[in-house]
């Protein structure tokens, strides 16, 4: 009986460690390589090949410095408060103002991130172009901004007709700059 309980646990054991010593699987397109909500979080960076071949490398803007609470208020004319850092579902550092519950993804990985099939406005009622842009669509509460491999999308739950479309278009051609 001793012998067939060492065979067990000896199979038991090597199970065990042939688990713990698998290789580790490569994060995925959708993971964050770094903590967004950290304040001391680096901006994380697009993979080395990208497929389209540019900007390699880029750095995703931190949402909180790209969309600032005064372009947001001289734009869209609502007080949106303070920007808080958030975990988001893009990859880059995003951004979050609470007050008007605007929610700001960055990516440096827009292609595979935020592609035109995303961001690119078809299909959403009402969508109007960004001037200036990749591609990318504004409507009243939600906009997406991709130039080159770097991106934006913001959607905010505002009070209907506080601003309207052509405010958050107006909105995403300032973002085209920053991104520029």
């Amino acid at each position: 009986m001793t012998s067939r309980t060492l065979l067990i646990s000896s199979a038991f054991l090597v199970v065990v460690l042939a688990g713990c010593s698998a290789p580790a699987s490569a994060p995925t397109e959708s993971s964050p390589t770094s903590d967004p909500a950290s304040p001391t979080a680096e901006p994380t960076t697009a993979a080395p090949a990208d497929p389209d071949g540019t900007e390699a490398g880029a750095s995703a803007p931190a949402g909180c410095d790209l969309v600032t609470a005064d372009l947001v208020s001289s734009i869209l004319g609502v007080d949106p408060g303070s920007c808080e850092p958030i975990t988001s579902w893009a990859d880059g550092p995003a951004g979050l103002y609470p007050a008007i519950t605007m929610a700001i993804d960055t990516t440096a990985s827009a292609p595979t991130i935020m592609p035109v099939e995303v961001c690119g406005g078809g299909g959403i009622d009402g969508a109007l172009p960004v001037r200036g842009a990749d591609y990318g669509y504004a409507v009243e509460g939600d906009l997406c901004v991709v130039v080159g491999t770097l991106g934006v999308k913001t959607s905010a739950l505002l009070d209907y007709g506080v601003a309207p479309a052509e405010k958050w278009q107006q909105l995403a051609i300032a973002l085209v700059e920053r991104l520029s």
